[in-house]
């Protein structure tokens, strides 16, 4: 993920503060500001109904769905793609060109920002603009041209991309992509959102035949509400976290494993469970639609029900992380950044495989900014090879000459050593080998020159 219009976006309050930290907690605020906005004026140009749209908007913008992705801006700043499929449903309902090449800039922006909400602009649109194909032959060159717009603004994007796809081969297994698929009792488990459902359920309960009939040009929402949450389920029906099995023998396979072979792209992709964001969408599409067609005396006081329902049953961030300012980093990172030269390797090194100590990687990465030197430790959802074998070998055979001189050979000009992740058995052979090229000490590191 590059998160480019994230970092943008976050430049002039991080260089006004010098907080590194701020790029997240500015985009955390901004996000959700930007996602439930977007939300609102799309349900009211579509309905014509601003306090249905504020309720639905609202049911969407603090639904568990939601804030569950808090940690994970990707799945966070969700603006940029919401356009682009406004911008589609501008063109099917109004059928002017503009709104065509709007949705093709907004395309380009969310790719450069995250790369699974593609999919759901490509599907929203498809589900969307299916009934409507006569627009479709009728602007085939402007479909194009938006198109090619799409493909100028982020060229060098998909270069990296298909260069990292050559050079390390990368693809998620379907066992990785089956792993994390929803099960279907999720939906009233971690992902369980009483306000949003409510709001469904009621708006449901409020379609009569009038309402029902005037609803056919949205068949739209409700196919699209349906594909995503069974694409959310992975490409295997799942139960309490296990396969389902009909007489314990047979799985029960769905759509996402016919398209991670067939479409590009979705062998990169790690969860699926993910696509339940488009089926929230969806639902909140209908219910706007549903609330905004239902005519009453009453209309008001069931709006400020719902409204009541769709706070009361909404859900918060619960989950709190406090990053430490610049002159709380550890001192070490400041004699750091005065050496000379370039890079530096911090020890014990983590990939995933080590479980929760890998999250020391990411304070790492932080801490980097401050020194300014390049760092070979680091963390994502997706590392080279090369790092995962070199973090097992130097967990298990550091110190050796052998591994001093292949770090040499990558360019690595210091170690820092964390002594409290060491036991003392190891520490005391890091400090026979390093007695000599140690230029750093204080009660929690060590730093050497190779």
């Amino acid at each position: 993920e590059h998160f480019l219009p994230s970092a943008i976006l976050a430049y002039i309050p991080v260089k006004i503060s010098g907080l590194p930290i701020l790029a997240y907690n500015f985009n955390l605020i901004f996000g959700q500001i930007a996602t439930v906005t977007v939300l609102y004026l799309w349900f009211s140009e579509m309905t014509k109904d601003k306090f249905s749209s504020f309720v639905a908007a609202t049911s969407l913008g603090i639904s568990q769905i939601r804030i569950f992705y808090f940690a994970h801006l990707q799945m966070w700043n969700m603006q940029w793609w919401l356009i682009a499929l406004w911008m589609v449903w501008r063109f099917r309902t109004y059928a002017k060109v503009k709104h065509l090449y709007l949705a093709g800039i907004f395309f380009a922006i969310q790719f450069w920002e995250s790369v699974l909400p593609i999919y759901f602009i490509f599907f929203g649109s498809l589900f969307m603009i299916f009934s409507r194909m006569k627009i479709l032959v009728k602007n085939y060159r402007h479909i194009l041209g938006a198109l090619l717009i799409f493909s100028i603004l982020t060229l060098p994007l998909i270069k990296a991309y298909l260069s990292v796809s050559q050079e390390f081969n990368y693809v998620r297994s379907i066992r990785d992509a089956a792993h994390f698929s929803m099960s279907l009792d999720e939906l009233w488990g971690r992902f369980f959102s009483p306000g949003l459902f409510g709001l469904t359920l009621i708006s449901v309960l409020l379609l009569n035949k009038k309402v029902l009939n005037k609803m056919k040009d949205f068949k739209w929402v409700i196919l699209l509400t349906f594909f995503a949450f069974v694409m959310s389920l992975g490409p295997v029906l799942k139960w309490q976290g296990e396969t389902f099995k009909i007489l314990q023998r047979i799985f029960m396979p769905l759509p996402y494993g016919v398209f991670y072979y067939i479409i590009p792209g979705f062998g990169s992709l790690r969860t699926p469970l993910r696509w339940l964001w488009l089926f929230a969408l969806g639902l909140s599409i209908f219910s706007v639609i549903s609330l905004s067609l239902y005519k009453s005396k009453l209309k008001n006081i069931i709006l400020i029900g719902c409204l009541l329902i769709v706070v009361l049953g909404g859900t918060r961030i619960r989950k709190v992380y406090y990053a430490p300012i610049p002159s709380q980093y550890p001192k070490v990172y400041k004699f750091v950044g005065s050496l000379e030269g370039d890079v530096i390797i911090e020890l014990p090194m983590y990939n995933w495989g080590f479980g929760v100590p890998a999250k020391n990687e990411f304070w790492r990465m932080l801490y980097s900014l401050e020194h300014g030197k390049k760092l070979v430790n680091g963390a994502s959802g997706f590392a080279p090879p090369e790092y995962e074998a070199l973090a097992d070998i130097l967990w298990s055979k550091f110190p050796s000459i052998e591994l001093e001189s292949r770090l040499k050979e990558i360019g690595v000009d210091y170690i820092v050593v964390h002594k409290k992740e060491f036991n003392s058995e190891k520490l005391q052979k890091i400090s026979n080998w390093g007695k000599e090229k140690i230029i750093y000490e204080d009660d929690s590191e060590f730093v050497y020159e190779i």
